[in-house]
């Protein structure tokens, strides 16, 4: 499955009795790199820790990712030199896409779920965040779902509600912090949300605004709006609020007005905030995130009722529960995270003391935040060329880096690797909710720091393990979660212009990351970019492009993905005096060679049937190079397994989607006819392996799936016009 390299193509005719491909196992990254000795920090002995590739651990690493003494004017950044993507084993690939997934949560988490789906109290616990309602504006449907499912109804909510369909402005009176708030907008969805109905801007929250027409003014019919008044504000003076209503009733809207005090004038329209009890609150959350059965067993728990107690407000207990049931769906035990408490303590202190003073402890933890997870002896190392970069203004204790490395951080964890004893040790980070706040204080740290981390960063970029590779990636879309337009300029920009495939990786990677961070609202922001990089001079941008449309980000976005492809493949290149000149041989082999390994990365990430007629495209065109390229495409697919047992993934597509067997011939008769040195011999084992499984079904008698993969490997030998088994 690695390449264009094979046997000699048999005879076309007669009986096929050939071996079948191995199938390859996607490596456990846990486990992909062997145990190595536990160094003890800086200052211990280099030879006990050598890097990932197996170099002893010298502080020049060679420029060129083979690891030879890079040519010259080949440097990063120097002229227009782009080094392609050369033929790299297929479990490397897999390794890569598994630990991007793993970053996402799950690949359904990035194409399939809706947004929000899974709680995100432990995140927020750290970060400081606040209730997820936006300020000014409409409730995503996320939001009015979630609102529905973890109401406690009370007497002021049934009250709103009989209220509000005799007259559509009520005002709601209570105490700020008793979910005064949730209670006017649950009530406001029951009324403007029908069971069935889209929410789709049905309902919208002011905070802060006294009582104005124009509020109402832009809302679409039949819609809810809730007007919360600041502290000490007053009741809503009558005049203002009168046209207020007559707006809403052309509407046929409502509204519901929070305030801290009863109107005198507007008796009528009062109604009282009863709040639930703590309780109530904690156990509507923990039922609405983990169902009847995972809520009792989680509330069941030993210490859960005394931390309800101890909760002085209905936001701390949402918020509890919200943590906990993180946990339990991250299979962390319930006292783990009731011990969150204690790492906040630890988290606050190291915040305050690596602006300071970023010692070899406080960058220990820096080091583990981007490379989590990762053998410890990796982690170590980077943490060590991170403290060779990184100003001190004081020295450190004698016993700094001595003891175990699991006691140089209070945040920091160190544990045998998951699969069993004798896999050598990970580095962890001792919550998975301290990741983003460390890196978060990493960037906003002192400008003294940030050089030296982003020198760092560029360093890891080029690293040989490629789950190191997509770990910075996803710290890098992190920071630019806060700081898009520094991170553009300081790393992503000159990632896609350093023209050297792993660098050239870690942007797509972040881009990829960063597309889908927070529900996709820097989605159109990366999108934007990369197109411009695609229609752009510098080849390496556009090279950079086509990586980053061979990520989830092309396959969420197909339309750009090909269109951008197209437009890089065809356009001619541009030259620094202005003008332009043909692609250049060397240049255009490169980019022949990115476009095939993005096109494959696609397909892995859901685009088959786009990449299918892509390549089929390819198949038809007269430049051999491009032909060669559809050819080794093909090679690859078609030893490829699908989702149903026994079906190659090509038979699969072209069973389930009849369209897709004219270009799933064209690609064949590509391969065949232009010599591909495996076509014939992938064929002829599909043939062979299609023949096996019909004379060894269970019970005697081939499966149903074995006859239709038989039958479809006749058809297609038949359209190739190659000689199918009779038999």
């Amino acid at each position: 499955m690695s390449g264009s390299g094979g046997a000699a193509a048999p005879a076309a005719t007669g009986p096929v009795v050939l071996r079948r491909l191995p199938e390859r196992s996607v490596p456990d990254p846990a486990t992909a790199e062997p145990p190595q000795a536990v160094p003890t920090g800086p200052g211990g002995d280099p030879a006990r820790h050598p890097d990932a590739a197996g170099r002893p651990p010298d502080r020049e690493a060679p420029a060129g990712d083979d690891g030879k003494p890079p040519r010259r004017g080949t440097e990063p950044g120097s002229g227009r030199t782009l080094e392609g993507a050369p033929e790299e084993p297929e479990h490397e690939s897999e390794v890569a896409l598994h630990a991007r997934t793993q970053g996402f949560g799950t690949r359904d988490g990035v194409l399939g779920e809706r947004p929000g789906d899974r709680p995100r109290g432990r995140a927020a616990f750290f970060t400081g965040g606040g209730p997820d309602l936006p300020r000014a504006g409409p409730l995503t449907p996320w939001q009015v779902r979630r609102l529905q499912a973890t109401l406690v109804e009370t007497p002021a909510e049934r009250e709103l509600v009989r209220g509000l369909s005799r007259d559509p402005v009520r005002i709601l009176a209570g105490a700020p912090g008793t979910g005064r708030t949730v209670t006017a907008l649950a009530a406001v969805a029951r009324h403007a949300v029908p069971r069935g109905t889209d929410p789709t801007g049905r309902v919208h929250l002011i905070e802060g605004l006294p009582p104005d027409p124009r509020h109402a003014a832009g809302l679409p019919a039949n819609s809810g709006l809730v007007l919360v008044l600041r502290a000490a504000a007053g009741p809503p003076g009558r005049g203002p609020l009168a046209d207020l209503a007559r707006t809403l009733a052309e509407r046929r809207g409502v509204l519901v007005i929070v305030a801290d005090t009863a109107p005198t004038a507007d008796a009528g329209r009062l109604v009282r905030h009863t709040p639930p009890g703590p309780d109530e609150v904690f156990d509507a959350h923990l039922r609405a995130w983990l169902g009847p059965v995972g809520g009792a067993a989680v509330r069941a728990a030993p210490g859960v009722a005394a931390e309800i107690r101890r909760c002085r407000s209905l936001r701390e207990a949402a918020g509890l529960a919200e943590r906990l049931a993180a946990g339990f769906l991250d299979g962390l035990p319930v006292a783990e995270v009731l011990a969150e408490p204690v790492l906040a303590e630890e988290l606050a202190a190291w915040q305050t003391g690596f602006g300071a003073s970023p010692g070899w402890r406080r960058t220990f933890a820096v080091a583990v935040a981007v490379l989590d997870a990762m053998p410890l002896p990796t982690v170590v190392r980077a943490a060590e060329d991170l403290y060779g970069l990184l100003p001190r203004r004081e020295a450190e204790p004698p016993d700094t880096f001595g003891g175990p490395a699991g006691r140089w951080s209070p945040l920091v964890g160190v544990a045998e690797q998951e699969n069993g004893p004798g896999r050598g040790l990970v580095a962890r980070l001792r919550h998975p909710g301290l990741r983003e706040p460390i890196l978060r204080s990493v960037w906003r740290a002192r400008p003294g720091l940030r050089d030296p981390v982003l020198t760092w960063i560029h360093g890891l970029a080029g690293h040989p393990d490629v789950r190191v590779r997509v770990k910075v990636a996803q710290a890098v879309a992190e920071w630019a979660r806060h700081d898009f337009p520094a991170v553009l300029r300081a790393v992503l920009d000159v990632g896609a212009r350093d023209g050297r495939l792993r660098p050239r990786q870690v942007v797509a990677w972040a881009l990829e990351a960063l597309a889908f961070a927070d529900d996709g609202v820097l989605a159109d922001r990366v999108r934007r970019l990369v197109g411009d990089w695609a229609g752009g001079a510098d080849v390496r941008c556009r090279a950079t492009a086509l990586a980053a449309y061979g990520t989830f980000l092309g396959a969420r976005y197909p339309g750009d993905a090909f269109a951008g492809m197209r437009r890089v493949v065809e356009r001619r290149l541009g030259r620094f005096d202005g003008g332009d000149e043909a692609m250049t041989e060397r240049d255009e082999e490169a980019i022949i060679g990115i476009v095939r390994r993005s096109l494959l990365d696609l397909f892995a990430a859901g685009a088959q049937a786009e990449v299918v007629w892509t390549l089929a495209e390819w198949a038809g065109r007269r430049h051999p190079p491009w032909r060669k390229a559809a050819a080794d495409c093909l090679v690859r697919l078609a030893t490829r397994r699908g989702d149903r047992p026994g079906l190659p993934v090509l038979m699969e597509l072209a069973d389930e989607r009849p369209e897709l067997r004219l270009p799933i011939v064209l690609l064949w008769r590509n391969a065949l006819e232009s010599r591909h040195p495996r076509a014939r011999q992938v064929l002829h084992d599909l043939a062979a392996d299609a023949d096996r499984t019909t004379r060894s079904g269970p019970g005697g008698g081939p499966s149903a799936e074995a006859r239709r993969f038989r039958a479809l490997t006749r058809w297609l030998l038949t359209e190739l016009g190659e000689e199918p088994d009779p038999g």
